[in-house]
């Protein structure tokens, strides 16, 4: 299983990416059986987190669903399945409003 964070961010804003994949190939991962990714999100505020889905070229949202995250509540969202990917696309964590607080995403495949 690999984790994928971009780390402890302070004061994040708008639009920054809290956890990237990178592009999944089938060397990587089985394309047609990707687990759906354990989500863990973290946050001294309230904040809005949107799992998205990218295309190869990394330009557009397949696919996406948020999760409200509570102030000092961890949000956990355990894997419940497989998906299936078309090889160089990617699975990414971004946060909708920008926050003055600390925050941390991670995917675990």
């Amino acid at each position: 299983m690999a984790w994928y964070t971009e780390g402890a961010k302070t004061n994040p804003a708008n639009g920054e990416v809290l956890a990237d994949s990178g592009p999944l190939t089938e060397g990587a991962v089985t394309l047609n059986s990707v687990p759906v990714p354990v989500v863990i999100i973290s946050s001294t505020v309230n904040a809005m987190v949107v799992l998205q889905l990218r295309n190869p070229a990394n330009d557009s949202t397949v696919a996406s669903q948020g999760f409200a995250v509570g102030a000092h509540s961890p949000f956990v969202m355990p894997s419940f399945g497989s998906i299936s990917l078309q090889s160089g696309q990617r699975l990414r964590l971004v946060l909708v409003g920008g926050v003055t607080g600390a925050m941390q995403g991670s995917l675990f495949l």
